[in-house]
């Protein structure tokens, strides 16, 4: 068998979960990966706590030490790469700190927050102090946070009591720091569930359905932030992520509606319809560590790129505001740094509009999609530079 060689553009969509382990296999690490299976995506895990519960409810929680969970992260992110990362049970102030220092060391991108702090069966999972840590530390780096009504109440010390107390909700969840804010609501009583997603500027996307009648609730919420990620890590932008985590959530609770699992809250039905291994026709990314290139045109149009500080490329504001190059603004595409085969790193972006098209090396896929790339010199050694008219224009939303 012919090893592939480290530049082949063949890669699976990666998405690692951060979370603890459900001995009883229906939340947890255990539904993430899952979830990621059925969506198509390769799953990684760093274990932060290990639970012994099950339908019932929760007997016991050890944490594992941090310098393991550190070294999970690193283990998974410096030899396999990472696409987009789910965060859920974080059960202590340290725990939150490690995490954080992770995703900043590797520029982890999609990061989706789940704050776990209450299991289905009202077993508490988290110390109180570690809530500070959690806002603090986490909300600035994700690219949305996925509390239920009982954990907003916990960040925003008040209860959430009515579907129309939502949208003040959500915009103080933003105000805590989050880039974007799914509110799910559903622990409000009513034949309808309804959830917000909020994102900056009072943009609000209302997402309701029937509610299904089933005691078999174990594990949503996990599921729901897990299915997120790996849209994300397919490429989707966010909303149109949340819509589709939703769609297949809702038909995993309808598929195992009925089924009995245990004497508690069952879980859902993650694998009720697989999708296969997406293999996708991407660069394979130089990961974790690049040093910054300086994409250079001879019009003036870039600018220098210092991480983790993305600096606005051109006159006009097509590159996120974002802190950091692996970071994923709200209804951008995710910036990826790759590198080809002299070794040259590169920045490469899928940008909207039809006013970009001066930018150099653009093209037009067959979506409508500007794949821009350019050429890219070294800040240290001027002869380096390299025009990569070579390398491969693919989008990865339309594959042109």
């Amino acid at each position: 068998m012919t090893q592939e060689t480290p530049t082949s553009t063949r890669r699976y969509a990666r998405v690692l979960s951060i979370a603890g382990s459900d001995s009883g296999g229906g939340a947890g690490i255990q539904a993430d990966l899952k979830t990621f299976c059925a969506l198509g995506c390769y799953g990684m895990t760093a274990i932060t706590a290990i639970t012994a519960q099950n339908t019932q409810g929760v007997r016991a929680i050890h944490g594992v030490p941090t310098d393991i969970l550190r070294a999970q992260i690193d283990a998974v992110v410096e030899d396999i790469g990472v696409d987009a990362v789910k965060i859920g049970m974080l059960h202590a102030p340290e725990v939150v700190q490690v995490v954080a220092e992770a995703i900043r060391r590797h520029r982890l991108p999609s990061v989706v927050l789940d704050p776990v702090m209450v299991a289905t069966s009202g077993d508490r999972l988290i110390a109180e102090e570690t809530v500070g840590t959690l806002v603090r530390e986490l909300f600035p780096l994700a690219a949305v946070v996925t509390p239920n009504l009982d954990e907003a109440g916990w960040l925003l010390g008040r209860p959430i009591t009515g579907e129309d107390e939502l949208d003040a909700a959500a915009g103080d969840l933003l105000a805590l720091g989050a880039r974007a804010a799914l509110l799910k609501g559903g622990h409000l009583p009513g034949e309808r569930v309804v959830d917000l997603l909020a994102l900056p500027g009072g943009e609000r996307h209302r997402l309701a359905s029937a509610r299904i009648a089933t005691h078999n609730g174990h594990g949503t919420g996990c599921t729901l932030s897990s299915a997120i990620a790996a849209h994300l890590a397919l490429g989707l932008p966010l909303v149109r992520a949340v819509e589709e985590a939703r769609a297949y959530i809702l038909g995993a609770i309808a598929a195992g509606a009925d089924v009995r699992t245990g004497h508690g809250h069952g879980p859902l039905n993650h694998g009720y319809a697989p999708q296969p291994q997406r293999i996708l026709e991407r660069p394979r990314a130089a990961e974790p560590r690049l040093r910054a290139a300086a994409p250079a045109h001879p019009g003036g149009l870039s600018r220098r790129l210092y991480q983790p500080q993305v600096r606005r490329l051109a006159t006009q504001p097509f590159w996120p505001p974002s802190r950091c190059t692996f970071a994923q603004a709200p209804d951008w595409p995710r910036l990826r740094t790759t590198s080809c085969c002299c070794s040259v790193p590169t920045i490469l972006c899928c940008v909207p509009g039809p006013a970009r098209r001066r930018a150099l090396g653009a093209v037009t896929t067959r979506c409508g999609v500007l794949l821009v790339s350019g050429a890219n010199t070294q800040p240290s050694d001027s002869s380096k530079s390299r025009t990569l008219s070579h390398w491969p224009r693919r989008c990865s939303t339309c594959r042109g």
